[in-house]
């Protein structure tokens, strides 16, 4: 059977060169798109039909969240990055954002190793929700990590929390040496 869909599928693929309609032809690649996500369940071509509707609509937002799942199965990170940095910006719902920040922030963090873009995606969700503790613990984190005392600073000035900040200070001091020491007390 799904011998006869991938056939089906790749007959349609051929198809849609002779297409002369822009919309027909996304509507038909979405069809295909959804045909191989629903009958075939083979990961690998479902993310390059999902990738053709991303080439020619860029912020199309099934593609985006099928390639989500997709990637994040196929533990595609760079990839899936790249698409959770697109729905950040194309997501209107305020809550769903949310989760593609925090996805996107542990992400960088966790399987990419790259605190710098960590930062970036939590510094959104903590402009976009200030109160989420996830986003204040990771930056605070992240801001020792790569150590940018300036933003440290900043961020604990914003929320007038300053004896945590001395304490903070004062425990990485504990275990700095030389002139990081110096710097921190």
């Amino acid at each position: 059977k799904r011998r006869d869909w991938e056939k089906m599928v790749h007959i349609q693929q051929k198809e849609l060169v002779l297409l002369d309609n822009p919309a027909q032809k996304m509507e038909q690649l979405l069809d295909i798109a959804r045909t191989a996500v629903s009958k075939i369940k083979k990961n690998s071509l479902s993310i390059e039909l999902w990738n053709q509707v991303i080439a020619t609509d860029p912020t199309n937002h099934e593609a985006l969240e099928q390639l989500e799942g997709l990637l994040e199965r196929e533990k595609e990170w760079a990839q899936l990055a790249n698409v959770l940095r697109t729905l950040t910006e194309v997501e209107k719902d305020n809550a769903k954002k949310v989760q593609y920040l925090i996805k996107l922030g542990a992400l960088f963090s966790d399987k990419l190793e790259d605190p710098k873009s960590a930062i970036t995606a939590w510094e959104q969700l903590y402009r976009l929700d200030p109160e989420n503790r996830r986003a204040q613990d990771a930056l605070n984190k992240l801001y020792l990590v790569v150590g940018d005392m300036e933003s440290l600073q900043e961020f604990y000035a914003k929320q007038d929390k300053w004896g945590e900040f001395v304490r903070v200070l004062e425990k990485e001091s504990e275990t700095a040496e030389g002139a990081q020491r110096s710097t921190l007390l």
